[in-house]
């Protein structure tokens, strides 16, 4: 016997005010991937990687949902996040977006002698460093020939 599960109604122009999703990652100790404590996992480290986890097809879908203000029964009945306008949260997540950056001292020769499979795509290396590279923990340069517990 299946029963419905009750959804509440999200005022018009509303969202859940949430920036978890473009934020906050759970991982769980067999390599689930969760992108807040409510929902099911996005996907397995044993099957992709993190990069593609957080860039792939559920993630983008669960984002694109909280912006338009077209939830699912999670997002709609969360308790965790309260509503808002989807103007303000839209807004947040552009000013998410230009705090993230390459490092100070990133330097685009030392991260593709670091990483040749970058190289080698043709993709542009500051691109891939914030798309990617930093999800995945590529070195910014290539390791030193001096013993360091740095390198």
């Amino acid at each position: 016997m299946s029963e419905k599960l009750h959804t509440r109604a999200m005022p018009e122009g509303q969202t859940r005010n949430c920036i978890y999703p473009w934020t906050d990652v759970e991982i769980q100790d067999n390599g689930d991937i969760r992108p807040c404590c409510a929902r099911k996992p996005v996907g397995n480290l044993t099957n992709a990687s993190l990069a593609k986890i957080l860039n792939g097809d559920e993630m983008r879908k669960l984002r694109s949902s909280l912006l338009s203000g077209n939830l699912d029964h999670t997002c709609m009945n969360c308790r965790l996040q309260p509503s808002g306008a989807k103007s303000d949260l839209i807004e947040r997540v552009r000013a998410l977006r230009h705090e993230v950056g390459v490092p100070p001292d990133f330097d685009v020769a030392e991260y593709l002698a670091a990483n040749p499979d970058v190289a080698n795509s043709g993709i542009d290396p500051i691109q891939h460093y914030l798309q990617m590279g930093r999800l995945e923990g590529r070195r910014l340069r290539p390791k030193s020939d001096v013993s360091s517990p740095f390198s």
